[in-house]
């Protein structure tokens, strides 16, 4: 008699199969940790080329202290933080739910922004640091300053010459951020 009560409670939760409850929540923390890290790719390397071009300026310097505070705040605290500000104080998006993409684009990233910034701005901080460090590597090295020298305008070798090795350089780097978003985004998605 209680063992059926234990394989009950081992393959059931709340009257539905368990693999049924895993799965939907597996589809949940899937598509915020896809845009997570679509977020943190596209912000942190286009704040690390930003603030390597304008090295030891104001925004550069700028852009650095908004990455020390992104690699030092908690996800939770930013979690909260922005859903007092977004959805209670501004009253604009939803402080939590999830609305599947069959329900429409729109409606889905309505629900699905906060957890993603939240999940991506500690990625995105570490992200724009190494990409400002190799892009400065690169932007030092011999071939860019006969790049320089041959007249190419800044542009072109930022861009063409330097930004390429620095992706080259920084690949395997980048790749090991992405491992831990799997995790996050399951633990994340229970604050929202």
């Amino acid at each position: 008699m209680w063992r059926e009560g234990i394989l009950v409670r081992l393959f059931f939760f709340q009257g539905q199969k368990v693999i049924r409850v895993v799965f939907e929540h597996f589809k949940v923390t899937l598509t915020l940790t896809v845009l997570g890290v679509i977020l943190a790719i596209i912000l942190g390397i286009v704040t690390g080329v930003i603030a390597a071009i304008n090295h030891n300026n104001f925004l550069d310097r700028t852009i650095m202290v908004i990455t020390s505070a992104g690699v030092s705040i908690p996800n939770f605290w930013l979690g909260l933080m922005l859903v007092l500000f977004f959805s209670i104080r501004l009253s604009i998006l939803p402080p939590a739910g999830f609305k599947p993409l069959s329900a429409g684009l729109g409606e889905s990233l309505r629900y699905l922004i906060l957890p993603a910034i939240t999940l991506a701005f500690g990625q995105t901080s570490l992200i724009a640091r190494m990409t400002r460090s190799n892009m400065l590597e690169v932007l030092r090295s011999d071939y860019v300053r006969t790049a320089r020298s041959k007249g190419l305008s800044e542009l072109m070798v930022n861009y063409k010459h330097a930004l390429k090795k620095c992706f080259n350089s920084g690949y395997h780097h980048y790749r090991a951020f992405f491992c831990q978003f799997d995790g996050r985004g399951s633990s994340n998605r229970a604050d929202f």
